[in-house]
């Protein structure tokens, strides 16, 4: 409890300290899904970053690069381009979070002003209030995670013999990169229609599989059963030698 509320007090001197180049240039609301999907995209271009560790590094927060977009994606249209693609599916996701939060019984005041700032249409262009409105994306991800994660455990089961060669549609529904001796390698894990999951890593993802654009999306997969592991009461499959035979429907 006291840590919170140090770094509550914390964020509210930065908060302050930055009000008015928060609201500089803007009008003085934005559109809470269209806020929301600002920072969602964000968040998946690259990470979220919070107010006090853009202070440490002296760089802009999510919750001010957000209410900056447009000018960033004017400087580089590619951005530009993948957002608005991705703008609707983006908004769906804001509007799910904003349901989410509303529902809700709020767990500490954190919430509870989440629940506060969410309730309107529209969020007031303040730096505690956009500040607010974008830590409630990493809040609602993690928790999203967490039941995900438990559904998971309980539908996946071991799948086939090591060596075992299958063919069957997957779904990508993570991908992580990280850095190696021989170089970056990516870990994307799977899911079957029956709820069974698997992961695969490698140096060669293709980046069709990679995308953002096709999360979830299901493809007929051809693969190598290469042994099986247990994580957080999850029975996963790992695999290697992934091909990606055809989209499906």
């Amino acid at each position: 409890r006291a840590l919170f509320l140090a770094k509550l007090a914390d964020f509210e001197r930065y908060a302050d300290a930055l009000g008015d180049q928060a609201a500089a240039g803007v009008a003085g609301a934005v559109a809470t899904l269209d806020y929301l999907a600002r920072v969602l995209f964000l968040c998946e271009s690259s990470s979220f970053i919070p107010v006090g560790k853009a202070r440490e590094l002296r760089i802009d927060a999510t919750y001010l690069q957000a209410t900056e977009l447009s000018e960033a994606h004017r400087r580089n249209p590619a951005a530009g381009r993948a957002f608005a693609a991705a703008r609707e599916r983006l908004r769906a996701e804001a509007a799910a979070m904003v349901a989410w939060f509303a529902g809700r019984e709020p767990k500490d005041d954190f919430e509870a002003n989440v629940k506060a700032v969410l309730a309107s249409d529209t969020i007031k262009v303040d730096a505690r209030h956009l500040a607010i409105a974008a830590a409630a994306v990493p809040t609602y991800q993690r928790h999203q995670s967490a039941a995900q994660q438990l559904l998971r455990a309980a539908r996946s089961a071991h799948v086939a013999a090591e060596g075992d060669k299958l063919e069957r549609p997957l779904r990508v529904y993570q991908v992580e990169t990280f850095d190696t001796h021989y170089g970056p390698q990516e870990r994307l894990s799977l899911i079957d229609d029956e709820g069974n999951c698997f992961t695969w890593r490698t140096a060669a993802a293709p980046a069709e599989l990679v995308s953002r654009a096709n999360r979830e999306r299901r493809f007929d997969a051809g693969f190598k059963i290469k042994k099986h592991i247990t994580s957080q009461g999850t029975a996963i499959t790992e695999i290697s030698h992934v091909r990606v035979k055809r989209w499906l429907p």
